[in-house]
């Protein structure tokens, strides 16, 4: 890995530290998930803090560190979550497909035609487009695609519960993808 480079990626996680600071997992294409220190980005003040949500998508300069996981020093809107419409529902379906991406993928380089099902996976709950079957079908390709059995073999009755099963810890979000 180079010691400052430049890469987008879907932000799919965020958690507090410290008093200003926080951990924001990205999953991008090039390096698969990352986790990076944003610092100060919680401070009212912060032209980052809006950036740095899940469910964006965002160009980010990374600054690898020593120690620890690299700093993010800039971030560029890409491609947000502004427009979801019937926010609390289209939030909460976007929250469970974030938590299943962060349960699925690891470090590694994602081949482009899963990242892109993803992005467009994401642009069908942002837009609230009719999104079940498809929604379904986009996770039983990429969840075959990375090698695991295909959820409808399975006796799992919904993705989140199978990927539960896989990650081997339960996931947090409302099950809404029943397969």
């Amino acid at each position: 890995m180079l010691k400052n480079f430049t890469v987008s990626g879907l932000v799919i996680r965020r958690r507090n530290v410290g008093e200003s600071d926080r951990y924001v997992t990205l999953l991008t294409q090039k390096l698969g998930k990352i986790t990076c220190l944003a610092k100060g980005v919680r401070q009212l003040k912060s032209s980052k803090r809006a950036l740095l949500e899940p469910g964006n998508l965002i160009k980010v300069f990374l600054v690898k560190r020593k120690a620890g996981a690299p700093l993010l020093t800039e971030a560029k809107l890409e491609s947000n979550i502004s427009q979801l419409d019937n926010l609390l529902v289209q939030y909460r379906k976007l929250s469970e497909f974030l938590e299943i991406i962060d349960n699925l993928f690891v470090e590694t380089e994602i081949e482009q035609e899963i990242y892109d099902k993803l992005l467009s996976t994401r642009l069908i709950i942002i837009n609230n487009q009719p999104y079940g079957a498809q929604i379904k079908q986009n996770f039983r390709e990429i969840i075959m695609a990375l090698g695991f059995e295909d959820p409808n073999n399975t006796k799992h009755l919904s993705i989140a519960s199978y990927v539960s099963a896989l990650a081997e810890k339960r996931l947090k979000s409302f099950e809404y993808l029943k397969v």
